[in-house]
């Protein structure tokens, strides 16, 4: 295909009618509208294609993209450092991904989206719920806290993340051990190989010896 033919298909190419396309600002506006279809038949092709385990993980990744774009993101510790970024929950043995979702960016407003990560884990995981699945997720501590992790287990899922020891909602025992300013006969002693835990509810929060506390 010439570049010139290339380029005419692409300038006809429509996956979603543009007259019926909400406004800004309109309850249905969607950033992602132009394309919508084509991201829930691959959403669908995904699931339907799928063997999966009882061990799933959920995580970001990024599309690399370096055109001009709303919807592009940069992450300056990433390998692919900009792009388009995207929540994708795939098996936990094949890497496999059986859901996927594009970050949107910020709202109208601007304004930062509370509990972002946590919004994430419930949506990537109410097919599971639907499903009446038994199994386990797993992520890494931007999606993670305490009300996510017992939302899950309501829900049938277990689950296990790691967390940020800056958090502000933390057992009282990370910030024990952290703390340098503390008399010696309040500090948490701790040997290597050491671990302490804290249950609430049907949560369990480990902490493990290292060298920075």
């Amino acid at each position: 295909m010439t570049y010139k033919r290339f380029k005419k298909v692409l300038e006809n190419i429509h996956l979603n009618d543009n007259s019926k396309t909400p406004p800004r600002g309109a309850p249905g506006y969607d950033k992602l509208y132009k394309v919508r279809p084509l991201l829930e038949m691959l959403d669908k092709a995904c699931q339907s294609s799928a063997k999966t385990t009882t061990s799933q993980y959920i995580d970001e990744s990024m599309i690399q993209f370096k055109g001009i774009s709303s919807l592009n993101q940069y992450m300056p510790l990433r390998a692919i450092n900009r792009g388009y970024k995207v929540w994708t929950r795939a098996d936990s043995e094949t890497g496999y991904v059986l859901e996927l979702q594009v970050y949107r960016g910020k709202r109208d407003d601007q304004s930062t989206e509370f509990r972002l990560g946590a919004n994430v884990v419930k949506s990537l995981t109410q097919k599971l719920i639907d499903e009446g699945f038994r199994g386990h997720v797993t992520f890494d501590n931007f999606f993670a806290s305490y009300e996510i992790l017992q939302y899950l287990f309501n829900n049938g899922i277990y689950a296990i993340s790691t967390v940020n020891s800056n958090r502000s909602d933390q057992p009282l025992i990370i910030e024990t051990a952290k703390n340098k300013n503390l008399p010696r006969n309040k500090k948490i002693s701790m040997a290597r190989s050491d671990f302490r835990w804290h249950i609430k509810n049907n949560v369990a929060f480990v902490i493990e010896f290292c060298d920075r506390f």
